[in-house]
C-alpha cells in the first residue's frame, strides 16, 4: 500500500532505520517498528507496530547528518545509517529532520529536502 502524504499519521518515536538505500536524487528509508495513528486512512489493515515499511526521498538534496558533541555543539556524521533509533520525524516544507540515536548515544540529526516522499506499508 503506497501513500504520497499522512508521514504525520505516523508515531515513529522507538522507530529503528534498518537501512539507507541511495540512487542519484533518491533515497529509501528502511525501517522497523513504528505506530499508524487512527487518523492514517490505513490504520485499519495495519493497526498496532508496524513490522516494517519503508519511505522513499525524491529530489535529495542540502543533505547533513550532525552528531551532537555539547550542548549546541555538532560535528558531521558519516556513518551509512545517520540516525538508528528515532525519537521524531519533522516534515516542515520540504524539510525532513530525523532525530534520534547511534548505537544507543544520542543525539544525532539528519536532515535534508526532498520534493517528494512515499510511504509503503507492509508488501505493497
Amino acid at each position: 500500500m503506497k501513500f504520497r502524504e499522512h508521514l504525520e499519521d505516523i508515531d515513529f518515536d522507538g522507530a529503528e532505520v534498518v537501512d539507507v538505500a541511495r540512487k542519484d536524487d533518491v533515497v529509501i528509508v528502511y525501517f522497523r517498528k513504528g505506530i499508524l495513528l487512527p487518523s492514517h486512512p490505513a490504520h485499519s489493515r495495519f493497526s498496532g507496530t508496524l513490522d516494517s515499511y519503508e519511505i522513499s526521498f525524491f529530489g535529495l538534496k542540502n543533505e547533513e547528518a550532525l552528531k551532537y558533541v555539547g550542548v549546541g555543539e555538532s560535528v558531521a556524521y558519516l556513518g551509512k545509517i545517520p540516525v538508528e533509533s528515532l525519537e521524531h520525524i519533522i516534515h516542515e516544507d520540504d524539510q525532513f529532520t530525523f532525530g534520534g540515536y547511534v548505537e544507543r548515544e544520542p543525539w544525532y540529526e539528519w536532515r535534508f529536502n526532498a520534493n517528494e516522499y512515499e510511504v509503503r506499508l507492509g508488501n505493497s
